[in-house]
C-alpha cells in the first residue's frame, strides 16, 4: 500500500521528513564545534521549523560526542524558572549516563558526583540552595572536558522567570567556570521577553548570534514539493497554485501537499477538493499569526498589514519592516515587500473589510469608504454600483490591485466585495472630487484640501513601491489625509 510521504504534517521534522535549512544546520554544527558550545536564539513564527530545525541538529551532530552533550526542553512545559533549571539537570545527568555505555566497565567518579548533586538540585527548595547546587554540577562537568549545549524551546514563556533566573541562565553560559551554551527557540526577541518579564534584560548581552527561521527560499519549496514522487505523483504543475495559497509556509505548504497527494490516493488529483479540506486550517494559522503580531507590536499588528496590503506605509519604520520579515508574514517584491502570499492577502482584506480587524489606518480608511458609500445610497439608489461603473470608467468594474484581488488574483464570493472596496483610498477621494457637489455638504472642507489629500496619500504609495522611507512632510500630510471626517 502506497503511504502518503507527507503523514506526518505538523509534528516536528527529522530524518528524512525534514527539507532544507542548510544555512542553519551549519550554523549549529559549528556553534557546537568548539569546547564551548557558543549561544543561539532562533527567532520565527508559530509553525515556521524552528524545533524542527535543532532536532535535526541533534541528529547530525550531537550524537556519540564524549565532549558533548546536548540536551532539549520546552519551558511551556514547567511552571516556573526553577523547575527549568531541575529539568535542565536531569536531562544533562541522563545524557551523561549514555555516554558510559555497556562494556566501558565502572562509570567514572565524577558520573556518580553528577547524581549525587542532581539529588541536591531536586531536593532544594530554597533558591539559593538551588542556585548553588546547580553551579557545581556545571562546574563538574567543565572540569572533567565536557561541554554542554543546553536547547530551550518556546522561550516566550520564559516570562515566568525572575530577575535572578535570568542572570543565572547567563553566567552559566558567560562565565569560565562552564562549558556550557544556549540555543533559544522563540517568536520574540529575547531582550523583549526579558523587559515583558522583569522590566530589565540580562541575559540578551551574552546570546551573540541571532537568526530568523523565515519562510522555505524557491529551492527548499521545490524540495519539499519532490517529496510526492515517493507516492508516485508530480506536484510541479500545481507549484503556482500552492505558492499561491501558501507562499514560502514550510507548514502550510506541507499541509497542501499532504491533501494534494490524499486525492490522488483515493481517486485523481484535485487541487479544488484538497483546498477544501484545508482552507480553515490555513485561515486558523493567519488568524494565529496575526494575534501573535498584535501581541508583539501593541495591537499594531492589523494596522501594518493593511498598509503592505494597501502599499501606503503611513505608521512603518524599517523595524516594523524587520519584525514583519522575521515573522514570515511579508514576501520581498521588487523593491519593497508584499504579505506571505495572495491568499494572506485576502485574508487581510477580507478582515479589515468585515470589521474583524482595527487599526489606526483601517478605521479611518474604512469610514471615509462608509461615509461614501452612504452618501453614494441616498443619491444614486440601491444601483449606485453599476452608476459608480459608468462615471469613474473601468477602475470600479474590474479588481483592483489593493481590494479585488493583489496580483491579479481573482475575486471569490466569500469577499463580496462591491465596487467601492476596489477602488484604493485615492482613487476614493478621486470620487469624491469628481462628484463633489453630492459630498460637499456631508464631508466639509473644500476641493483643493481633499485633492491634497488624495495626492499625499498616492505619493506614499508611490514611495513604498520604490521601497523609499517617506520624508517627514510627506508622512505628517499622509497621516493626517483622513483626519477630521464625520463620525461614520
Amino acid at each position: 500500500m502506497t503511504v502518503n510521504p507527507y503523514l506526518g504534517v505538523g509534528q516536528v521534522a527529522t530524518a528524512e521528513r525534514f527539507v532544507g535549512r542548510r544555512d542553519l544546520l551549519r550554523l549549529l554544527e559549528n556553534s557546537w564545534r568548539g569546547p564551548r558550545p557558543a549561544n543561539l536564539s532562533l527567532q520565527g513564527n508559530h509553525r515556521m521549523g524552528k524545533t524542527s530545525v535543532v532536532r535535526r541538529a541533534q541528529e547530525l551532530f550531537a550524537v556519540d560526542r564524549p565532549d558533548l552533550l546536548v540536551v532539549y526542553l520546552s519551558v511551556a512545559a514547567y511552571e516556573s524558572g526553577a523547575d527549568v533549571f531541575r529539568a535542565v539537570v536531569a536531562r544533562v545527568r541522563q545524557a551523561a549516563e549514555r555516554l558510559n555505555q555497556p562494556g566501558d566497565g565502572a562509570p567514572p567518579d565524577w558520573l556518580a558526583g553528577l547524581n549525587d548533586i542532581e539529588l541536591s538540585v531536586h531536593s532544594s527548595t530554597e533558591w539559593l540552595d538551588l542556585k548553588e547546587c546547580f553551579e557545581a554540577f556545571f562546574t563538574a562537568l567543565h572540569r572533567v572536558g565536557v561541554g554542554v549545549g543546553v536547547i530551550l524551546d518556546e522561550f516566550d514563556q520564559a516570562e515566568v522567570f525572575r530577575r535572578v533566573e535570568f542572570q543565572l541562565l547567563r553566567d552559566l553560559v558567560s562565565e569560565k567556570n562552564y562549558s556550557a551554551g544556549l540555543v533559544t527557540l522563540s517568536r520574540r526577541s529575547i531582550k523583549s521577553i526579558e523587559l515583558a518579564a522583569v522590566a530589565h534584560s540580562t541575559l540578551d548581552g551574552v546570546m551573540g548570534m541571532r537568526r530568523p527561521v523565515g519562510p522555505f527560499r524557491d529551492d527548499e519549496v521545490a524540495a519539499m514539493l519532490a517529496r510526492a514522487d515517493d507516492a508516485g505523483v508530480d506536484l510541479t504543475d500545481l507549484r503556482p497554485e500552492i505558492v499561491r495559497r501558501a507562499g514560502n509556509h514550510p507548514y502550510l505548504i506541507e499541509l497542501f501537499c499532504h491533501e494534494l497527494v490524499e486525492t490522488h490516493l483515493t481517486d485523481r488529483l484535485d487541487a479544488a477538493l484538497a483546498w477544501e479540506q484545508v482552507e480553515s486550517q490555513f485561515r486558523d494559522q493567519f488568524t494565529r499569526s496575526i494575534a501573535n503580531l498584535n501581541a508583539d507590536t501593541g495591537e499594531r499588528g492589523g494596522d501594518l498589514l493593511y498598509q503592505v496590503l494597501t502599499r501606503t506605509y503611513l505608521t512603518i519604520d524599517s523595524q516594523d519592516i524587520a519584525l514583519l520579515r522575521r515573522l514570515g508574514l511579508v514576501r520581498p517584491d521588487g523593491a519593497t515587500v508584499a504579505l506571505l502570499s495572495p491568499e494572506f492577502a485576502q485574508q487581510v482584506r477580507r478582515m479589515a473589510l468585515t470589521n474583524a480587524l482595527h487599526g489606526w489606518w483601517i478605521d479611518r480608511d474604512l469610514a471615509l469608504r462608509a461615509h461614501v458609500r452612504e452618501r453614494l445610497t441616498r443619491s444614486w439608489g440601491e444601483g449606485w454600483g453599476a452608476e459608480l461603473g459608468q462615471r469613474v470608467g473601468g477602475a470600479a468594474a474590474a479588481p483592483g490591485r489593493w481590494y479585488g484581488g493583489p496580483e491579479g488574483v481573482p475575486l471569490v464570493p466569500a469577499d463580496r466585495l462591491d465596487p467601492l472596496d476596489r477602488l484604493d483610498t485615492a482613487e476614493v477621494i478621486d470620487l469624491v472630487l469628481l462628484n463633489w457637489k453630492l459630498f460637499e455638504s456631508h464631508l466639509g472642507g473644500d476641493p483643493a484640501a481633499w485633492k491634497e489629500r488624495a495626492e499625499a496619500v498616492t505619493q506614499a504609495r508611490q514611495a513604498a513601491d520604490r521601497g523609499s522611507p517617506l520624508d517627514a512632510d510627506l508622512r505628517r500630510r499622509a497621516e493626517h489625509s483622513l483626519d477630521g471626517l464625520p463620525p461614520a
